[in-house]
């Protein structure tokens, strides 16, 4: 029966339902056309896998004769409990493999759990067990462990509430032992994740039917787990819990069908002669070397349009059929193809690795912000470059003073040369006249004047190389004015305002011709098409 070949995907999202009672529970729907219901509501569905949870007993008879009726659905056996904590009304769920032999985990169950650790178990309504002997039953026999969170009936937030620091303790360390929580509503899904897994660590969110009866069998959103429908599929959840589990009415990442390739069909006898099935997500070859893998590609490619550089594939790739998932075969379809050692290629080639991150940019960049981030790049660039200019300008002008200072002495240096300067004055035979002192004075001034000029003009001149290079008009142009001396900055923006000027009005000038002359060829054209409209047709 059991024919596990048949995920031939890898992991694909399929509806399972992990809360399921039959005829089996208690308080559950007894009509004799039960299982016929059930099965028919699963199929309708679409349900991968589905786990039968009945109140408090595991019925092997009713499990099998489930999967004869559902041989394509996984059937997973299990068993709904009461426990101890918060008055001994806390659910859990057990979940085993479908591989379990169901008669002997039934009858274990049987032994164990009703026969030796039940408590009150004159009557289904107060019958539970001990939190740590429903952890050890589930533990010896591979099971797993499904908690009632949430909005959920009868569920830990329900039963124990936070109202004290021991009952908090107390939910911390049930939490703990369990690999699911059984949500009772989608806004649960978001106050597990901002409330609860900050705190404990997060889990898998499943919500389920918990029907009770197949006439009314309600799905409130369906669940959607990424794996194949075995028990293994369902362990795996446990280590990605935010990846292969979606609570939501659609399935998740859907692609179009003209997006996806179903299959690849090999027919060429003594070559290669199978059906490749595809997982409409990512797909991996794999082989040791020289084994085919660049061979199967590159016919894929090919077969699909692409130019690829390998000749000895040219007598095999039309023996290859694309079947896409729309039901087209062997349609060309826009494909990118990347050839074996092309990621090196491009990672070794500056040009190709730019152009492919823009290519790929650009796909998904509907917003194109991008094209704004080129644009503010482009209309900043020249600022900052100014900028730049600017700091280094400033630096050597910094450098410029520091270096006069040198030559000025420090101030105990200078007191002490002007100390031997005024004695040997003193001692001089010379006779200076004040007259002649001042006239010392006002030539020296005069000198020190001309050489800081001659050294602003210099500055000046330099700037007016990068000036000349700039477009008029522009902010830019005119900040670039900034670095000049104050006296030269005034005359240039004085020479910039007069012609600015000159052209503002000769732009004015010839934008009211141009206006004319359009508005005459305006009337000009009525003025045909009117006599047109009323003359002799030709």
């Amino acid at each position: 029966m059991e024919n596990y070949t048949k995920y031939k995907r890898g992991s694909e999202w399929r509806k399972w339902d992990l809360h399921v009672h039959t005829a089996s529970s208690y308080d559950a729907y007894k009509g004799d056309d039960a299982n016929k219901l059930l099965v028919s509501t699963w199929k309708s569905n679409n349900f991968a896998a589905v786990a039968i949870t009945d109140h408090f007993l595991i019925d092997s008879k009713r499990i099998e004769d489930l999967r004869i009726l559902a041989p394509d659905i996984t059937i997973f056996p299990g068993v709904e409990l009461r426990c101890d904590k918060g008055a001994s009304n806390l659910h859990v769920i057990l979940i085993f493999s479908e591989k379990a032999d169901v008669d002997k985990l039934s009858e274990k169950f049987r032994v164990i759990m009703i026969d030796q650790k039940a408590k009150a178990k004159d009557s289904n309504d107060t019958i539970y067990w001990d939190f740590n002997d429903i952890i050890e039953f589930a533990d010896e026999n591979q099971g797993l462990i499904s908690l009632h969170t949430g909005s959920k009936t009868q569920g830990l937030d329900q039963v124990i509430t936070n109202s004290l620091p021991v009952k908090i303790a107390i939910k911390t360390e049930i939490a703990n032992f369990s690999h699911f929580y059984e949500i009772g509503k989608v806004k649960d899904v978001q106050d597990h994740i901002d409330k609860v897994f900050p705190s404990i660590g997060s889990k898998p969110l499943i919500l389920c039917s918990d029907n009770h009866d197949p006439r009314n069998y309600e799905i409130k959103e369906n669940l959607w787990v990424k794996a194949d429908p075995t028990f293994e599929g369902l362990q795996q959840l446990i280590y990605e819990t935010l990846e292969r589990v979606r609570i939501k009415h659609n399935k998740p990442e859907e692609k179009r069908g003209y997006y996806a390739i179903d299959s690849i069909v090999l027919n060429e006898p003594g070559f290669w002669d199978q059906t490749i099935y595809l997982n409409e997500n990512l797909n991996v070859i794999i082989g040791g070397r020289a084994t085919g893998k660049s061979t199967l590609l590159s016919c894929i490619a090919q077969r699909n349009g692409e130019i690829v550089d390998k000749s000895f594939i040219n007598s095999h790739y039309s023996k290859i059929d694309i079947h896409w998932k729309d039901g087209e075969v062997n349609v060309q379809r826009d494909i990118d193809f990347l050839p074996q050692n092309y990621m090196y290629n491009i990672a070794t080639d500056s040009d190709k690795r730019d152009s492919l991150i823009e290519e790929i940019i650009d796909d998904y960049d509907t917003e194109r912000l991008y094209d704004v981030y080129k644009n503010f790049n482009t209309s900043n660039s020249h600022q900052l470059s100014l900028w730049i200019r600017n700091l280094f300008n400033i630096q050597s002008k910094i450098k410029e003073i520091q270096d006069v200072l040198k030559q000025k002495g420090d101030k105990l240096g200078v007191e002490a040369e002007i100390k031997i300067l005024n004695e040997k004055l003193a001692s001089s035979k010379i006779e200076i006249t004040e007259k002649q002192l001042e006239a010392y004075k006002a030539i020296s001034k005069s000198i020190i004047n001309k050489e800081d000029r001659i050294k602003t003009i210099d500055s000046d001149i330099l700037q007016l190389k990068h000036i000349a290079t700039q477009q008029l008009f522009n902010e830019s142009f005119q900040y670039s004015l900034s670095s000049l001396s104050e006296e030269f900055r005034i005359i240039l923006l004085k020479d910039y305002d007069t012609i600015k000027k000159e052209t503002e009005d000769k732009w004015a000038t010839q934008l009211k011709e141009r206006k004319k002359n359009i508005i005459q060829e305006k009337e000009e054209l009525i003025k045909a098409v009117t006599s047109g409209s009323t003359g002799t047709p030709f």
